[in-house]
């Protein structure tokens, strides 16, 4: 990839964040997680999923998420609570009882991003799996309330689970 381009967006994403970091990745031949890779240091933390089991439980806990799952030619939004998952022929399996459910491979994520940037006036807040192409699997966003303020419990926990996965 020419060095230059990535320069160019490292120095745009230094005065504005915003934009479908997909998007921008498609629109210069690199993967999201290249793009992501891009962002301030302070809107980002990038780890290994060899924690992805305590990640997965711990979100179980937070309530109501916003849960995006997108490819080239969706974007699913769900509004749930993260069930348990249990491991099973080589899939996280998530038990039924929530509007979301299903089954990740637990080979697939390669990364767990958290990033933390503004999107038009308001700062965003998700957490985001990756697979080894560095594409997103799932998108994890702290919800917002009815004033579209993110919800106060939830960035706490967004924060802390941060916090212990980089001790």
């Amino acid at each position: 990839m020419n060095t230059s381009i990535k320069e160019e967006l490292r120095a745009q994403f230094a005065e504005n964040q915003s934009g479908f970091l997909e998007w921008i990745a498609r629109d210069n031949a690199l993967s999201t997680l290249e793009v992501v890779e891009l962002l301030p240091e302070t809107t980002r933390a990038i780890f290994d999923a060899d924690r992805l089991p305590q990640v997965l439980e711990d979100l179980t806990q937070w309530g109501e998420l916003f849960i995006i799952v997108q490819t080239g030619s969706i974007v699913a939004e769900i509004v749930s609570h993260l069930p348990s998952a249990s491991v099973a022929r080589g899939h996280y399996n998530f038990a039924g009882g929530y509007p979301f459910g299903g089954h990740l491979r637990v080979d697939a994520c390669k990364n767990i991003v958290f990033i933390e940037r503004l999107r038009g006036e308001r700062l965003s807040k998700s957490l985001q799996l990756f697979d080894a192409a560095g594409e997103s699997i799932l998108k994890i966003f702290v919800r917002r309330d009815e004033a579209r303020e993110l919800l106060p419990e939830q960035v706490k926990r967004f924060d802390a689970l941060k916090a212990r996965l980089t001790d």
